[in-house]
């Protein structure tokens, strides 16, 4: 068997999100998985989201070019309840490819996440996307 050996580089979190309601925490962040033997770097946008109410059941996201992404569901979970109200977290993965971040480098990225009972923008700034690829080559 061959092993796939990797190294992984993972961005500092970034309090970039804004959605139609109230919630608990968010983040986004990019991670990028470098693979030894072939050189080739696989990107994606990690976005974080905990908050109160109904699933969101994110399934979908688009950039601000309304280009639907490679979409990933990586996590789901219930925090806490107390009186009848549950905090949830969804945890999502967006396949990027180097060119995209190349391209927007210069002015920043910015993707909404959605499913049937909310949404969510979140953006990372051009000096984040300039800082990250600087380090991962």
């Amino acid at each position: 068997m061959i092993s796939k050996k990797k190294t992984e580089f993972i961005g500092p979190d970034y309090k970039g999100c804004t959605s139609e309601d109230y919630s608990i925490t968010n983040r986004i962040f990019i991670r990028a998985y470098k693979y030894d033997k072939t050189k080739s770097v696989e990107y994606q946008v990690y976005i974080q989201d905990a908050y109160f109410g109904n699933w969101r059941y994110y399934d979908k996201a688009y950039n601000s070019d309304g280009i639907k992404m490679d979409f990933l569901s990586i996590y789901k979970e219930v925090k806490t309840c107390t009186s009848g109200q549950c905090a949830l977290e969804e945890h999502v993965a967006l396949n990027v490819t180097p060119k995209y971040l190349l391209a927007h480098q210069n002015t920043g990225i910015q993707v909404k996440i959605s499913g049937i009972n909310g949404w969510k923008v979140c953006s990372l700034p051009e000096n984040y996307l300039k800082a990250f690829l600087s380090v991962v080559k």
